[in-house]
């Protein structure tokens, strides 16, 4: 079973442009080159039927990748690498869709997160 109590946590620090960031972790931290963060948005607590407080919500806003480290700060990049195709053929155009769940749409709680990263979002290590 996976504990998120070995986790590294952080905050970004700065955003250096559209691709890259500086977290507040770094080797004093245990913070390795190639170690993978989510940057996340904490939105309200979440509650199971009996009422049991099962804690924050986090909302993933992207992933980043560790490309350098100093002693408290690392830098990180964008994970998602795009594609762009040079010529229009049938495979081109091929793209995955998710298969909706057959839920009770009465249930359905809207959580809205502002995905823009700011400084102070906070960053946790990817286990």
């Amino acid at each position: 079973m996976l504990s998120w109590e070995g986790l590294i946590r952080g905050e970004v620090a700065e955003i250096i442009d559209q691709y890259t960031v500086i977290i507040n972790v770094g080797m004093d931290q245990g913070v390795k080159k190639g170690m993978r963060f989510v940057v996340y948005s904490e939105t309200q607590r979440i509650f199971d039927r009996s009422g049991n407080d099962l804690g924050l919500l986090e909302i993933p806003k992207c992933e980043v990748e560790i490309t350098d480290v100093q002693e408290k700060l690392s830098i990180a990049k964008n994970t998602v690498m795009v594609k762009h195709t040079l010529f229009e053929s049938p495979l081109a155009q091929m793209f995955e869709t998710r298969q909706p769940l057959p839920v009770d749409e009465g249930q359905i709680t809207k959580i809205e997160v502002d995905r823009r990263i700011r400084k102070g979002d906070k960053v946790r290590q990817m286990p």
